[in-house]
């Protein structure tokens, strides 16, 4: 089985409200998700210096240089000059998605809790997204709560964790995977369940997908 592959992914946020982008619903990957902006780390972003501007500070060159790339392409935002001129006041990894075994192509994503003290104009990547909004984690929430879009099971986890503490540091894992010899369950919509189950399925498949719908119990 190939390693995941490494991606970057950026919570940007700013005076309480956190930025999402809607992806279009042709697209092969997260048709039509609610999404942090980012992307799979290239092999160009292993080669370079590390970028000096203190907010920097502790992280993986390769990672950043990824992070900055990604939202140069998707918001033609360029964070390190948005750095340089104090428009940053904080980056920080503060979480990681590590994709389930079950599912063929995986990625080991590093969440970024970018921190603003203003708010840029970005431009959209066309085709890639068709609209972008800022709110607040409580607002994303309800929204996702009431079935008003899809998200990545990770991507609403950080949603969570930011609704609960607005300041919060490090947010672990942000894969929900049960204890050994339980289920995974993934909802990428609100009352909508899919569990991967181990089958005697056609190879090179190994489980079956089952859907529990309704609200969860509590």
């Amino acid at each position: 089985m190939p390693a995941p592959i490494d991606s970057v992914t950026a919570l940007l946020m700013h005076d309480g409200e956190l930025f999402l982008a809607l992806r279009h619903p042709a697209l092969q990957t997260f048709a039509g998700h609610q999404a942090f902006p980012g992307g799979k780390v290239d092999p160009e972003d292993a080669v370079g210096a590390a970028f000096e501007h203190p907010v920097f500070d502790g992280i993986d060159a390769r990672l950043a240089r990824a992070l900055c790339r990604e939202l140069k392409e998707e918001l033609d935002f360029d964070l390190v000059q948005f750095a340089n001129e104090g428009g940053v006041r904080s980056i920080g990894e503060c979480g990681h998605a590590l994709t389930p075994m079950h599912i063929p192509r995986r990625f080991n994503t590093h969440f970024f809790a970018v921190h603003l003290e203003r708010r840029p104009e970005f431009v959209l990547h066309q085709p890639e997204a068709i609209s972008c909004k800022w709110a607040s984690a409580q607002h994303w929430l309800a929204e996702f709560e009431r079935g008003q879009f899809i998200i990545a099971p990770p991507t609403i986890a950080a949603i969570r964790a930011l609704a609960r503490d607005p300041q919060c540091g490090h947010m672990g894992n942000l894969v929900a995977v049960a204890a050994q010899g339980q289920l995974l369950a993934i909802e990428s919509v609100a009352g909508l369940v899919q569990i991967p189950v181990r089958s005697h399925t056609l190879p090179p498949a190994e489980h079956t997908n089952c859907y529990v719908t309704g609200e969860s119990p509590g």
